[in-house]
């Protein structure tokens, strides 16, 4: 995947995969660039053998109860699962909806089991944790992660995520980490005239000053913003 324009930062990530140690978490407001590097570090961190486990959080699921948990598991649950006391088994297995709920949930056990389950995926290789949009992990998956996260992060467990600036505080007094652990690399809004690279398709489209600016102004606060957006407003425009 190449990225113009995000060298910089997408070189500060690949220093953190190769030589660092607990979380780097990308920070910006919406629409600014911090998930076209995060992918970026996606791809770096497989091409150097790190697993990865990844989870892409909504504002529309943050209600749903360990869904971003289950982003993150599911794929190798089947690994996890098997090595797992049975106890934190039979919790993660609810909380995975793979076994009929109880009355309650048991957070303490699917913590347990969350926390098993890196410790056992980060044996033979690194393990990254990959989020994106953290300010939307759910409220159960954010007390699971911030239980083993406390424990178990350090040189074969790593923490790539993004967050929105305004709502910094949210994930991180939830996840409970120590700040020292974490790193923050701003991902500022680039300059108008800046080069636009499109992963799906490399092409590369620059635009004029004046309707980037514009771009900018109306994406800053919608994250959902596509690049057929800023593909019209080069076409018309430019």
């Amino acid at each position: 995947m190449e990225v113009v324009g995000r060298q910089t930062e997408v070189a500060q990530v690949t220093r953190f995969l190769e030589r660092g140690t607990g979380a780097l978490i990308l920070d910006g407001d919406a629409g600014v660039g911090k998930t076209t590097v995060w992918l970026a570090g996606l791809e770096r961190a497989r091409e150097r053998g790190l697993r990865t486990l990844v989870a892409r959080a909504a504002e529309t699921e943050a209600q749903l109860p360990y869904a971003s948990l289950a982003d993150l598991i599911e794929p190798v649950a089947e690994e996890a699962l098997r090595l797992m006391p049975l106890p934190q088994r039979r919790a993660l297995e609810v909380a995975l909806f793979r076994r009929e709920p109880a009355s309650t949930w048991d957070g303490r056990g699917v913590a347990s089991a969350t926390l098993t389950a890196l410790k056992s995926l980060s044996i033979d290789a690194p393990l990254l944790v990959a989020i994106d949009d953290t300010q939307w992990v759910d409220h159960s998956s954010a007390d699971a992660l911030g239980f083993a996260l406390r424990r178990g992060l350090g040189n074969n467990l790593r923490l790539l995520g993004t967050e929105r600036g305004a709502l910094r505080e949210i994930i991180w007094l939830r996840l409970g980490l120590d700040l020292r652990r974490k790193a923050v690399l701003d991902v500022a809004a680039r300059s108008a005239g800046t080069r636009f690279s499109l992963s799906s398709s490399h092409a590369m489209v620059v635009c004029s000053p004046t309707p980037m600016h514009r771009y900018r102004s109306r994406s800053r606060h919608c994250s959902r913003i596509g690049w057929e957006t800023l593909l019209a407003t080069c076409e018309t425009r430019c």
